[in-house]
């Protein structure tokens, strides 16, 4: 599409960390690990509709300028299925611990459970502080994704 800038969206696998842009400043995320735990684990006797993930983030304001951090939109997908809600577990999900306005310099790291559709396959974090909620039709611009582990 004529006039159209393709942005580069990091890919991160655990251990590894990416840099990004919102909410007027800019971000650091780092993946510090990816595990599949039993419903038990998480807190709950509820099954997962797929499979249980916890993934493990530190996120850091490296702009000049406070912002709000609020990656709570996610979705995931796998070369056979198409981008699906990860829908997030419950309001200990961590995302709650990583939602907060920083200012230069601040972080925080917190644990985000998603149920996703098996192990492997890819989680996509969108902003809905900036209004980029997933939509099948629309696809907003990922600020990150995580290529989960089989």
């Amino acid at each position: 599409m004529a006039g159209t800038v393709a942005v580069r969206v990091p890919m991160l696998r655990p251990g590894q960390s990416g840099a990004f842009k919102t909410c007027g400043t800019g971000w650091k995320v780092t993946v510090i690990s990816v595990k599949y735990p039993m419903p038990a684990e998480v807190g709950t006797s509820k099954e997962a509709i797929g499979q249980y993930a916890v993934i493990r983030l530190t996120v850091t304001n490296t702009g000049t300028t406070m912002g709000d951090f609020s990656a709570d939109e996610v979705t995931w997908e796998s070369k056979g299925v198409a981008p699906v809600e990860a829908s997030a577990y419950g309001s200990s999900n961590g995302l709650a611990h990583l939602d907060a306005a920083y200012k230069p310099g601040q972080s925080a790291t917190g644990n985000v459970i998603l149920d996703v559709g098996e192990r492997g396959g890819t989680a996509t974090f969108y902003d809905t502080a900036e209004d980029a909620i997933y939509n099948p039709v629309y696809r907003e611009t990922p600020l990150f994704q995580v290529a989960l582990p089989y």
